[in-house]
Order: structure tokens, then sequence, then C-alpha cells
């Protein structure tokens, strides 16, 4: 009955939601989720859940996967859900479809041929020009270093290096964190163009 519920109260919110989220979702504490389209899957695996029920985080935005209910790439974004006595009872959350983060993205153009792109905590690419890469890493070697371009943005979380694109163009990649998000934001500009 409960669920019953809390299905029709999302349902008639859907209209309420940001163009850029696929759907609405509540999950409760074990993980069953009811989405806004009527679909269920249970995401008690899930690292963003997890952070909520089990670390006790009131907000959490997952690295980028594929969704149980649509089948589509996507960034969760969840909140914590309490009841009257402030314990949490689950989550509440979208979905954003990764083209639709790759198309804000995308239309960061730096110089005439530079380009941004954002990596999530394990070095996948969420938005990269070319949507064959989206969760998928690329370890590009940095020249004269042992270590590979991605590992050295993990690592350092903010600055700058100098390596070659995933076509072997010379580049200069300035990186910083997303606030709140485990990603990473890029911009990669040809070194003919910082020359110049």
């Amino acid at each position: 009955k409960k669920d019953k519920k809390i299905a029709s109260w999302i349902q008639e919110h859907d209209n309420r939601r940001p163009p850029y989220f696929l759907n609405l979702f509540y999950a409760d504490r074990n993980g069953n989720l009811i989405s806004s389209a009527g679909l269920s899957a249970n995401i008690s695996d899930r690292d963003y859940f997890k952070k909520i029920v089990e670390d006790g985080y009131e907000t959490a935005v997952d690295d980028g996967s594929i969704s149980r209910t649509t089948g589509k790439l996507v960034l969760h974004v969840a909140r914590a859900v309490y009841n009257n006595r402030k314990e949490c009872i689950g989550l509440i959350g979208g979905a954003v479809e990764l083209t639709t983060l790759q198309k804000t993205v995308g239309n960061i153009k730096i110089g005439k041929t530079g380009y941004a792109f954002i990596i999530n905590s394990n070095g996948e690419f969420i938005s990269y020009p070319d949507e064959k890469l989206l969760l998928k890493r690329n370890d590009l070697s940095i020249a004269h270093s042992p270590e590979n371009t991605v590992s050295y943005i993990l690592r350092h979380q903010s600055g700058y290096v100098k390596t070659a694109s995933v076509t072997g163009v010379p580049v200069s990649i300035a990186f910083e964190p997303i606030k709140g998000t485990p990603c990473i934001l890029g911009i990669s500009i040809p070194e003919a163009e910082v020359q110049d």
C-alpha cells in the first residue's frame, strides 16, 4: 500500500522534474526502486544508494552507469528521504542521460578545436566529444612519464598537464573537480593553438 502511494506521488509530480531528467524515482531502504515511468528495479548495489542509506550522506551523485529501468547511459542524482524521527527511509532522485550532459559540455569550445570533457572517479569519460568513449577509460601516456593522463588527473584532482589527445595531437589539459560530485571537468586545447 505504501509503495502504491509513493508511486502515485512520483507520477503526479513527474511534470515538475527538470527537463534534463529522464525520470524521477524513489527507492526504499532495501533498494526497491519505483520510477515515474512506472518501472521498478533494485538498486541496493549502486554506489549512490549505499552512500545515502549505508554511509549517511544527504545527497549523492554516481559515476555514471547504465540505467536498470531505461537501459540508457545516465548519471543518477539522489537525496535522502527522512521520516518524522529523522531516520533515513530511502531516497528520491532522478537520472540525467549522459547525452544531455554531453550536449551541454559539448557546447564548450576552447580556441579553434579545443574542447571540454568530464571523467568520473573511475577515470571513465561521462562527457567527451566522441560519444563512443562514454563510460570508457582512455589511458594515454603523458610524454616523458610512466603515468597515464587519466591516472594523473585522478591523483591530482586539480591542475594542468601536457599530453596527447586520443588522436595523438599534443595538447594541454587544465582540470578541476566538480563540487558535490565524484567528477572532474577537463579542458583540452592543442599545443599549436596555445602557442598562437
